[in-house]
């Protein structure tokens, strides 16, 4: 533990005598992706233990870190069990699609995720366009004020124009069990809405998969629990990480119309 403290302590060039804490959040601590390299670099040289560049994603505190350091040296690579792929691959046995098929030519509502950000902020101007539709967008925000308020600054920043007077802010949370709903509005979703757009992610290359699961795993289930409640209603899943996954050869030069497979 206090090696992994010191050398934290001196990747952020802090004092010696100040050294970090062993239960400090590393993110708290402004740890990022190059940082963590330098740790990564500084406990390698020091107990010739070679970890991934994800430690301080993987292991938030010194003191989670320094647990997986021992078990290194213990002869127990890895340091925790493995993620079962296989299991975490099956859909919840209570999604199912309902008998009823709803597709709307001309949508009178549509649930949207992921309206703050890059991509959501171009598919909210779009939906506004382009339907008649009232867009209910779920974002992270303590109430509807706050929510509007993070809306507008995306469409300010990422220059969408974006009129609100068809938007209506759903307070919730990607991450949080039943995208932070209560189940009155998630019921009252699935009851409106024609179709769902889901854009919202939590995009970071290194994460391990249990960081990202809540957010980007357990909500996208969420968003098919809702879509396929009362009636089945299209769900339009945007990632972004895997429309160029499997290129036809290494080497090749993608073009904006190349086939995404």
């Amino acid at each position: 533990l206090r090696l992994v403290q010191g050398a934290a302590s001196a990747v952020l060039g802090r004092d010696p005598a100040d050294p970090v804490g062993p239960d400090q959040n590393f993110a708290d601590l402004g740890f990022d992706s190059l940082t963590a390299v330098d740790l990564r670099g500084a406990l390698l040289a020091e107990s010739g233990v070679r970890l991934p560049v994800s430690l301080v994603f993987d292991h938030p505190t010194p003191a989670d870190l320094a647990e997986r350091l021992l078990s290194e040296l213990e002869g127990a690579p890895g340091g925790g069990p493995a993620v079962d792929f296989a299991a975490e691959v099956r859909l919840a046995d209570d999604i199912r699609p309902a008998p009823t098929v709803h597709l709307a030519s001309d949508p009178q509502n549509v649930l949207l995720t992921g309206a703050t950000g890059f991509m959501g902020s171009f598919v909210l101007r779009d939906l506004l366009r382009t339907t008649g539709a009232t867009v209910h967008c779920l974002v992270r925000a303590a109430d509807e004020e706050e929510g509007y308020a993070r809306i507008r600054a995306a469409a300010e920043y990422y220059r969408t124009g974006i009129a609100l007077d068809r938007v209506r802010v759903v307070p919730g949370d990607l991450g949080e069990p039943g995208l932070g709903l209560d189940p009155a509005t998630a019921d009252r979703l699935a009851r409106e809405a024609d179709a769902v757009f889901h854009i919202g992610a939590h995009v970071n290359w290194l994460y391990p998969y249990a960081r990202l699961k809540a957010t980007n795993v357990a909500a996208t289930e969420e968003v098919l629990r809702i879509a396929a409640r009362h009636r089945t209603v299209p769900v339009h899943y945007v990632s972004s990480t895997g429309v160029y996954a499997n290129l036809p050869e290494e080497g090749v030069r993608l073009a904006e119309d190349a086939p995404i497979g």
